[in-house]
């Protein structure tokens, strides 16, 4: 495996990008970014982050920041070659696991000198420090292989600015499409701080370096102390998001969103007694089912205003172009669809597969709508390739807006509305 040529070109990164950002609009409802200027450009920089996805963590970092970020991946998706030379062309480099034998783990040597090499061209490397990639909200132990590079670099390339920038990837559901996620960055680890340290006890400075990592990342991720309450937690938090309604456009906007509120919330539950933690399940329990028993939702339920007249308005106005933009998009979606429920197993990689798959037919939709135009001089045809990225996103926007009105005009008549409210207001009591 040729690591000297990673990233080489950065053709298919920087051709890719912006195709693939279109993409993330279609996945995410929202996307929140908080301190996104923490992880500076032209600077040696290595982010410290946890994997709630297979591939749109990497990428999502790579939006949402100013300059292009390098990214390792496990080993055994480099061995066919157009994997790997798509992989290496997106700047990402192999790391072998420890389950994949001693002979795997002593080449990582050969990847983290790459790393240490690409640092002293000042760029941005995310090492996924949990070592493995996982949905629960919670943080992992961390991997000690980051400090071992950062230590490397500095030692190497006396860079007296490297940096480790902590940064959370928090979905409030990565595993379906339409939900959100929130991307909070940390405050820079200055290398130099440990090296003191490092040079007369290098285990303890590990140590110390790795325990204020640790400290960042639990103040940047959602950290569900006993899984068991995990699904408790969902509830409450979809209760808390649609209590703080959010604007649809722009998806990405740098703020944090709810998250801070999100995290008193799950510190609250994670110290709260066993028989009021008990009592708040069974209640948002309750709650839930009462609601899909209804066919309702939350949101809808506590945001009547989806319901309003003046959005069927809007709707009318805007069916055609939603549905010339599903009808051009169908294909790659009904493929995706099928690509993922055939040969996707693993959970976590059905959005992130889904994803990829659409963004390449729907570049060649884009491309050869762009050279059919640009062949037969229509002016029509190029100017519809280049708004094509719009009326797809608007199809997904459309749908969501109008399977919320309709939701919302049931809830408002609906029989039950009241013995809901007043269950969802139980819940509220005991969280607040």
């Amino acid at each position: 495996m040729e690591i000297r040529n990673i990233g080489k070109s950065r053709f298919l990164y920087a051709f890719f990008l912006p195709v693939v950002s279109w993409q993330y609009r279609m996945v995410f409802r929202n996307i929140f970014v908080e301190n996104r200027k923490n992880v500076q450009a032209n600077q040696p920089v290595l982010v410290a982050a946890n994997h709630p996805t297979a591939f749109l963590d990497p990428i999502l970092l790579g939006m949402v920041t100013d300059g292009p970020v390098f990214n390792i991946s496990r080993a055994d998706y480099f061995a066919k070659p157009f994997n790997s030379f798509m992989l290496r062309g997106f700047q990402i480099a192999p790391i072998f696991r420890s389950s994949e034998g001693f002979s795997g783990r002593d080449r990582n040597d050969g990847t983290f000198d790459y790393i240490v090499n690409k640092l002293r061209d000042y760029v941005t490397f995310c090492i996924f420090v949990e070592g493995k990639t996982h949905h629960e909200k919670q943080v992992f132990p961390l991997k000690k292989g980051i400090a071992r590079i950062a230590f490397s670099a500095f030692e190497d390339k006396y860079l007296e600015n490297l940096q480790i920038v902590p940064v959370g990837f928090n979905y409030s559901n990565g595993l379906a499409l339409r939900s959100e996620v929130k991307v909070i960055t940390g405050t820079p680890i200055y290398v130099k701080d440990y090296w003191e340290e490092y040079q007369t006890s290098p285990n303890q400075a590990i140590l110390r370096l790795m325990n204020a990592i640790r400290e960042q990342m639990m103040r940047n991720i959602i950290h569900v102390a006993d899984l068991a309450d995990e699904p408790m937690v969902d509830r409450l938090l979809t209760i808390l998001r649609n209590d703080h309604p959010k604007l649809s456009v722009p998806v990405i906007q740098y703020s944090a969103g709810t998250y801070y509120k999100e995290k008193e919330l799950v510190n609250r539950i994670n110290t709260m007694p066993a028989d009021e933690k008990e009592a708040l399940d069974e209640r948002s329990r309750q709650y839930f089912n009462a609601l899909k028993k209804a066919g309702l939702d939350d949101e809808t339920l506590v945001q009547p205003e989806q319901g309003s007249w003046k959005w069927l308005f809007l709707l009318v106005a805007g069916l055609l172009p939603a549905m010339f933009g599903g009808a051009l998009s169908w294909p790659g979606r009904y493929i995706a669809q099928a690509v993922v429920k055939a040969r996707i197993k693993k959970k976590e990689f059905r959005t992130s597969v889904w994803m990829a798959v659409t963004a390449v037919l729907n570049m060649f939709v884009y491309l050869g709508t762009l050279i059919a135009g640009m062949i037969t001089g229509n002016a029509k045809t190029v100017a519809l390739a280049l708004v094509l990225p719009i009326v797809f996103w608007f199809y997904f926007y459309y749908t969501d807006r109008l399977r919320n009105w309709w939701t919302a005009r049931k809830a408002l008549s609906h029989p039950d509305r009241d013995r809901l409210l007043s269950l969802r207001q139980s819940v509220l009591g005991l969280k607040d």
